[in-house]
């Protein structure tokens, strides 16, 4: 599924913008009971449960939401897992970090930044990274945030890309600053 949606980020129009925000008739909250968090997405997202296995072979049962909008080469991405009662107050910025260099290698992202934060909804670990692509013999870099917000029960993983020269684009910072508290836990 990530390299489909990797192809269609390249070749199904790199060379588009994302830059105007999306009509907010097709904006759609993302809240599942099992979140402690809350998303907003540019449209309607395909909301799929998904099974998967961490980078250190834990298996992982959740729920994924994703918007890719192809005129705009723009990909929204919402993974939510419950976890054990407490899991945030066992989480630390180094064990955080590791996680996400490990994502980082992992997915063969270039220069990865990365930042931990305690923000007013919780802990907060983001990887920010460039990836290029061969695009018809032409290299072609697209630019990757990952961010994982450490809930009371749940970890709530966002991710966004769209081409590196136009990063980033309204929809993913309105998607981005849209995370909140989910108020139906």
């Amino acid at each position: 599924m990530k390299r489909f949606l990797i192809y269609f980020l390249i070749v199904g129009g790199l060379l588009f913008q994302c830059t105007t925000a999306a009509p907010a008739e097709s904006k759609t909250v993302f809240a599942p009971r099992i979140s402690d968090f809350a998303v907003t997405f540019s449209d309607k997202p395909v909301i799929i449960e998904f099974e998967s296995t961490t980078t250190d072979g834990v298996p992982l049962k959740g729920m994924r939401a994703e918007v890719f909008v192809q005129a705009a080469a723009c990909f929204q991405r919402v993974e939510v897992t419950p976890m054990p009662a407490g899991f945030a107050e066992n989480q630390t910025k180094e064990s955080a970090m590791a996680k996400m260099r490990e994502y980082a290698i992992h997915n063969g992202f270039v220069a990865p930044e990365f930042t931990w934060e305690i923000t007013s909804i919780g802990k907060r670990a983001a990887m920010r990274a460039t990836k290029v692509f061969d695009d018809h013999g032409k290299p072609r870099a697209a630019t990757f945030q990952s961010i994982c917000y450490y809930g009371r029960s749940s970890l709530f993983m966002v991710y966004v890309g769209a081409p590196s020269e136009s990063y980033p684009p309204t929809r993913i910072v309105e998607f981005l600053e849209s995370v909140r508290k989910n108020e139906k836990k």
